[in-house]
């Protein structure tokens, strides 16, 4: 069985708790399981199928599994130790950092790493990738060092086939034999079989690592960070060029290479993803109107469009599931719909 269909077909049952997707409304919302600190934000590129998440833990290890359709994804360190990211299945052509990497790559980060990455596939499909979180005192002598970006190394396929078999079997044992993961005898045995597969493949002769471009994720962290504070604006762009001291076509460059995405796109999504919070958690009484207006949304017919067409639901369903969900909850709270 593949791992999307693993993942679809697992029930939460307290050793592998599994997640929808369908709220992952910010950058990424989750899966931010017992973290302070969410170690993955992702940024859906189109109204595709949402995926699922999952999660389990292993003597000190947690594993996470995503099955997501196309994204852009955002990896950083919030944590003293390793976080391992890796592809479970196709080995499609992954843009990580600003560079594409094909093949079979495994990529590694500690505190405060940054990953910035995003696969080139079309956007209606799934795909399974992994986040593998190893605390400082389980890291074995050898791994790369934390750096300022994720370390991507370009792994054989035996290796990496081996790891994948083993986090196959292991996410196969979790659905079936839940059980077996509760003693603390058992979880230590699959954490050193975890992570002497890690191990074998961070050493295999043939892993070498890749080229970095250290200086295009810092604009790009910056591009992000700017967006933050100008998406409303009618001249956002404009505002991120003169801001920034970039060129427009600078500007296009950094935020292709890096998301795959125009700068426009990633400022539309910026807007959608903002009048959705504003729709969700607002006070009592929110227009939708306004909602839209704060987001930089002015032709109003265009947002319902824009917004029905990504998140599947118009402003005014959003609107109402919200009044339903709030009239079900010990303190009723009423909204308004307007447009």
């Amino acid at each position: 069985m593949d791992f999307v269909s693993l993942v679809r077909s697992t029930r939460s049952n307290g050793v592998f708790e599994k997640k929808h997707v369908s709220d992952f409304i910010d950058f990424l919302d989750a899966p931010d399981w017992n973290a302070p600190v969410p170690p993955i934000r992702w940024l859906r590129k189109s109204a595709a199928p949402l995926g699922l998440a999952g999660h389990l833990s292993v003597g000190g290890i947690d594993v996470h599994i995503a099955v997501l359709p196309a994204g852009v994804f955002e990896w950083r360190g919030t944590f003293d130790g390793r976080i391992l990211c890796l592809q479970l299945e196709e080995d499609d052509v992954g843009i990580i950092n600003g560079l594409p990497h094909p093949g079979p790559t495994i990529s590694i980060g500690g505190r405060s790493s940054r990953f910035f990455g995003h696969w080139r596939f079309p956007p209606n499909l799934l795909r399974a990738a992994c986040a593998i979180t190893v605390p400082a005192a389980l890291v074995p002598a050898g791994w790369p060092p934390p750096d300022s970006t994720f370390v991507t190394l370009q792994a054989d396929h035996l290796p990496m086939d081996a790891l994948r078999g083993l986090l196959h079997d292991l996410v196969l044992v979790a659905a079936d034999r839940p059980d077996d993961l509760r003693s603390a005898e058992t979880t230590a045995r699959w954490r050193d079989r975890l992570l002497d597969a890690i191990d074998r493949l961070v050493k295999a002769p043939g892993t070498k690592s890749t080229q970095r471009d250290k200086q295009l994720c810092d604009r790009f962290e910056s591009v992000l960070e700017r967006i933050e504070a100008v998406f409303p604006r009618k001249d956002a762009i404009e505002e991120l060029v003169s801001s920034l001291g970039l060129s427009e076509k600078s500007l296009y460059n950094t935020v292709k290479q890096l998301s795959g995405m125009t700068p426009y796109n990633l400022i539309r999504i910026h807007r959608l993803l903002a009048a959705r919070r504003a729709i969700l958690r607002s006070p009592p009484g929110v227009l939708v109107k306004q909602c839209a207006i704060d987001s930089g949304y002015w032709h109003l017919g265009r947002f319902s469009k824009e917004y029905a067409r990504y998140f599947g639901e118009t402003p005014s369903e959003t609107l109402r599931r919200r009044t339903r969900d709030a009239a079900a909850a010990p303190t009723p709270e009423k909204a308004t719909v307007d447009g």
